[in-house]
């Protein structure tokens, strides 16, 4: 179901790009810019021979669009997913939607908190808040608790550079 989500992003993406553009014309055709009938229909646009190229024009485009990215994103998507290769580079996301934690032990536990400082990349995205409080297990070096969790992740992986 996960992937379903991940590729309807893109989908809808290219749908938006193809799309507005016919649907700028559409409207063109409709409010009479390019000196279309006051009485306006669907058919209106394709009697314009000027209105009738530019959307033919743009089904072209879109369909050798979509042919060039089939034919040279499909195979360098299989090789760089199926070869090992210097310069080739593993990127594996930590959430913390997709990690299992202990029952048996707070969120803020030391069990269930990974620690930033052995990760080779640390991203982190911030929002309007912190995150909330840590267990008292959490100190800095000079005995003070973290502010937060977030503060802690930032803090320990910064430290370990």
């Amino acid at each position: 179901m996960r992937r379903v989500w991940l590729a309807a992003l893109p989908a809808a993406a290219l749908g938006v790009l193809l799309l507005a553009p016919l649907l700028r014309l559409a409207q063109a055709g409709f409010s009479g810019e390019f000196n279309a009938l006051v009485d306006w229909s669907l058919w209106q646009p394709w009697q314009d021979d000027y209105l009738r190229w530019r959307v033919l024009w743009s089904l072209a485009q879109a369909a050798i669009t979509c042919m060039l990215a089939l034919a040279l994103g499909l195979p360098l998507a299989w090789v760089l997913a199926r070869f090992e290769f210097a310069g080739r580079v593993l990127l594996d996301a930590f959430f913390w939607e997709h990690e299992p934690m202990r029952a048996t032990a707070s969120l803020n536990d030391p069990e269930n908190i990974p620690l930033t400082a052995e990760f080779d990349v640390v991203v982190c995205i911030l929002w309007s808040r912190l995150g909330t409080m840590l267990s008292h297990k959490f100190r800095r070096k000079n005995g003070d608790p973290f502010p937060s969790g977030t503060a802690f992740e930032i803090e320990t992986a910064i430290e370990s550079y």
